[in-house]
């Protein structure tokens, strides 16, 4: 057994982790906002980006509610 499948074993087991998927709905906490999007703590080993050009997708009125936190 390789050291990533220890790894992933591990995370699965004892974190109730999956691996997140490409277009994937998350939940997360907002860590910044800026001209480039947002970043968002999924309490995952990495944070999400989500890029301005997806948010602008979304419309005004879906994105002016964002806020820290």
């Amino acid at each position: 057994m390789s050291v990533k499948d220890v790894v992933e074993r591990w995370l699965t087991k004892e974190h109730d982790y999956e691996r997140p998927r490409r277009g994937q709905i998350r939940q997360g906490k907002i860590l910044k906002i800026d001209e480039y999007g947002i970043t968002v703590d999924l309490d995952l080993k990495r944070d999400g980006f989500v890029p301005r050009t997806d948010l602008d997708r979304l419309g005004e009125e879906a994105t002016s509610s964002l806020e820290l936190g």
